[in-house]
């Protein structure tokens, strides 16, 4: 069966609620740089991971749940040359074995809910 968000944002290089401006923004008040490492859960189609990564030159290891979208993130990065930076685990984030020490920054845009409540996403 067809997720309702693999029909709606089909044609969206970027998903979430915010533009490439202002993730590179981001990128900048987090202080990224090449040596930095970022989580990215639900990651969809690799918008963000994509913009940081060529920005910055940071690693990111990003999380997605629907196997359209991380192989959408897969092939867009690898398309821009930047398969040795970004890394997309098809997955549950819920379920994935995460080290909060590992990683510089932690993204998940426009999709709190895949933690359940708001305050499931904060804790």
């Amino acid at each position: 069966m067809t997720w309702p968000w693999e029909i709606v944002e089909r044609d969206h290089d970027l998903q979430n609620p915010t533009s490439p401006e202002k993730i590179r923004l981001l990128g900048e008040y987090l202080r990224l740089s090449s040596a930095s490492r970022v989580l990215d859960v639900a990651c969809g189609k690799g918008g963000p991971a994509l913009i940081l990564a060529s920005t910055y030159g940071c690693r990111i290891h990003g999380i997605e749940v629907r196997p359209t979208f991380a192989d959408g993130a897969r092939a867009r990065i690898a398309a821009a040359g930047l398969d040795e930076l970004v890394e997309i685990q098809t997955g549950d984030a819920a379920e994935a074995p995460l080290e909060p020490e590992a990683w510089d920054a932690a993204l998940c845009l426009g999709a709190a809910f895949v933690w359940g409540t708001i305050a499931d996403a904060a804790a």
